[in-house]
């Protein structure tokens, strides 16, 4: 299975290769779960000074869960265990505070 990632830039020298798409290749029984483990595997999200970043995982216009630069693993607001999807975006939220992030998306479902 292919997946296609995409991520928001960090910075404006960061700008340069926006929007960072890479490919991730996984078995054909992969869960988004198991897609989000190995991007997060792999030095592909930005690690930002200070050690704080926060990220949505963005799959079909839906936040599927939220990843923090200082959390050990993703909060998800989906089914982690759905297939895999074809394409995941990781948007950018700068030092935003991951738990309040949470909350706020977990209030409207995932919904932007």
């Amino acid at each position: 299975m292919h997946v296609d990632l995409t991520r928001d830039s960090v910075a404006m020298g960061d700008d340069v290769d926006a929007p960072h798409r890479q490919s991730l290749h996984l078995t054909d029984d992969a869960s988004l779960g198991d897609a989000v483990s190995a991007v997060l595997a792999r030095p592909y999200l930005a690690q930002i000074g200070g050690g704080k970043a926060t990220w949505l995982v963005v799959v079909d216009g839906t936040v599927s869960a939220v990843v923090a630069q200082q959390w050990a693993g993703p909060r998800w607001l989906a089914d982690a265990r759905v297939r895999a999807p074809g394409a995941i975006h990781f948007r950018y939220l700068a030092q935003r505070d991951p738990g309040e992030v949470y909350v706020e998306y977990s209030r409207c479902q995932g919904q932007p």
